[in-house]
């Protein structure tokens, strides 16, 4: 499995031999450890042909699926670190936290209408494909557009349930079953995400759009890539000036934890997204002028 996650560009030069590798070395955690930060780090630096118009295809590829998997890791920054700062909101909450996260809302609202526009000319590829019945690459599409829905549907019912409890003023306990529902959903939820962002990522390789349909989401990878740093430093700012406050709250280190993961997930998948889309930055000029002329 952790083999399987390296970028097929890469396999196809080096999986035989980092395949032998493994097997000739006695497996233990910190070998997976290393085959899947290796894995990311092949993302970022894909393998690309040393010249000519495929080498310009491979790397806004790689720019545009790279970039979009970062942003599904890193875009729920902005609602979980709000949720768990200001809900339920505590009696005193810093000037400055508030505005933070609204402009960390904003930026996310942003990258995600610049992700729909750049996603029109790799949808027309997919449409295509579905037409000739080329499955092996819708496929990954409908697997990710099923867990969404599931998700989704799994929410609602949810919602439904805790309807029928009192307000949490009057009864914070809810039942063992709602509880282990919610657990039940969140590890769903957490499934479904990493399925919306592998299942585009693997249809868009398997499909290897032609380098014009690359060209518009490798120009708007790098104003994604940014408001998303920008919506993760906004929330970075927000959760350190409410440090002092969680202190006197009596917030539970469970919660400190959590916030901690999300950001360090944030800030990885904005580091991420900035270098891939800085290096297909180029390309994307270089597939425009050649259109042009």
């Amino acid at each position: 499995m952790a083999l399987s996650c390296y970028p097929p560009s890469f396999r196809e030069r080096y999986g035989e031999e980092i395949r032998g590798l493994v097997q000739d070395t006695e497996v233990g955690p910190q070998t997976v450890l290393d085959l899947i930060g290796g894995a990311a780090r092949a993302w970022s630096r894909a393998i690309v042909p040393a010249e000519g118009a495929e080498r310009v295809r491979r790397r806004l590829q790689a720019t545009v699926v790279t970039t979009w998997v970062c942003w599904c890791a890193g875009f729920l920054v902005t609602p979980a670190i709000n949720r768990a700062l200001l809900d339920p909101e505590p009696a005193h909450v810093p000037a400055g936290v508030l505005p933070l996260l609204n402009a960390s809302l904003v930026a996310i609202a942003m990258s995600a209408v610049l992700i729909v526009i750049a996603s029109v000319p790799v949808l027309r590829v997919f449409l295509v494909a579905a037409r000739r019945g080329e499955w092996s690459i819708i496929r990954p599409l409908l697997v990710a557009a099923l867990a969404v829905v599931l998700d989704l549907l799994g929410l609602a019912g949810l919602v439904a349930w805790r309807q029928t409890y009192p307000p949490i003023a009057q009864n914070p306990h809810f039942s063992g079953l709602f509880v282990g529902g919610l657990v039940v959903w969140t590890l769903g939820f957490v499934c479904a995400l990493v399925a919306a962002g592998v299942g585009p990522a693997l249809a868009t390789t398997r499909a290897a759009p032609p380098a014009r349909a690359l060209r518009l989401p490798g120009l708007l990878a790098l104003p994604v890539a940014a408001l998303l740093t920008l919506a993760t430093a906004a929330s970075t700012a927000a959760v350190v000036l409410m440090l002092r406050t969680a202190h006197t709250e009596g917030v539970a280190a469970p919660g400190l934890i959590f916030v901690g993961l999300v950001l360090v997930t944030a800030i990885g998948a904005s580091v991420g997204a900035l270098t891939t889309a800085s290096r297909g930055l180029r390309p994307a000029l270089r597939a425009s002028g050649a259109l042009s002329s």
